[in-house]
């Protein structure tokens, strides 16, 4: 089970503040901003990490051939410098009213594993990583269940193709 604490006004504050700027920076204004953030991601305990079941996740190797190969320092998130352009959209095998995604990185570059507090209901856009990256991402119900994922698209911040599914 992954715990989800509560997504803070505080944060939500933040990310209304930061929005504007983030859809400048996408290159692509017409598309829902990227909203994740340093404030509304959460480690896992290496209980939860535990608890995650490989089945039920949905593994994506990167394709971005830019020099911005890890998440630290949030500049990945900025197309306009350089960052990760390419996504996957993914949604839950069983459609939830509320879902949480999170991921696994674990490469010579980096080893991370987060869960977002962003309520999703829905599919989400998530960022593919740099060229032969591994992530392995997992969907959480709103108990902390693990549920399955499938990727039902693919695109780039840009095309046009998903651009009222949220990007984290």
């Amino acid at each position: 089970m992954i715990t989800i604490t509560p997504y803070s006004q505080r944060s939500r504050f933040l990310d209304a503040c930061i929005e504007p700027f983030m859809r400048l920076m996408s290159g692509a204004p017409g598309e829902c901003a990227q909203c994740t953030h340093v404030w509304n991601l959460r480690a896992l305990t290496a209980d939860e990490l535990g608890s995650l079941t490989d089945n039920l996740m949905l593994t994506v190797v990167g394709s971005h051939r830019g020099t911005i190969r890890t998440y630290r320092g949030g500049l990945f998130h900025l197309p306009l410098l350089g960052g990760w352009k390419e996504y996957v959209v993914i949604e839950p095998v069983v459609p939830l009213t509320e879902w949480y995604i999170g991921f696994l990185r674990d490469d010579i570059y980096e080893k991370s594993s987060y869960v977002s507090l962003l309520t999703l209901m829905g599919p989400v856009r998530m960022l593919k990583a740099p060229e032969g990256v591994r992530v392995r991402f997992f969907g959480v119900d709103a108990y902390g269940a693990q549920i399955q994922l499938n990727m039902v698209g693919e695109g780039r911040i840009g095309d046009g193709k998903f651009p009222r599914v949220r990007l984290l």
